[in-house]
């Protein structure tokens, strides 16, 4: 499946999943409403940008039904995962200290992948696969 675009701003959150589903599922927007636990009425509404996101919990259980990464999928809701608030919550002054930094360097990809692999490193001793 194509990967999202977190910062691609011409496409909403209700276009994006409705493309999704098109694509990569056969539901119906009822069926689809059904396996979410939400209703069709308000999937519709979702999908033509009549309502705002959903909750992070709905917006994680339309990302697991499409098969989307559901971090992704919550950045394109202006969202954050409850276990990443968790860990901000947890360390206050350096989690937010080290990501403004990040985005003052303007980090790309590829500097969080080697970020992330030194981490791994560091406190795993080698690279987790």
């Amino acid at each position: 499946m194509d990967r999202l675009k977190p910062l691609d701003t011409k496409r909403t959150f209700g276009k994006i999943i409705r493309g999704l589903r098109l694509k990569t599922t056969q539901y119906s927007l009822r069926k689809f409403a059904e396996t979410v636990g939400i209703s069709p009425a308000y999937l519709s509404r979702l999908e033509s940008d009549r309502d705002p996101p959903p909750s992070e919990e709905i917006v994680i259980k339309i990302a697991g039904a499409l098969g989307a990464d559901s971090d992704e999928l919550l950045s394109h809701a202006n969202k954050v995962s409850p276990d990443l608030i968790k860990i901000i919550k947890n360390h206050p002054k350096s989690v937010p200290a080290f990501l403004r930094l990040a985005r003052e360097k303007d980090l790309s990809e590829e500097d969080w992948k080697r970020i992330s692999e030194y981490v791994e490193s560091k406190v795993f001793g080698k690279k987790r696969t």
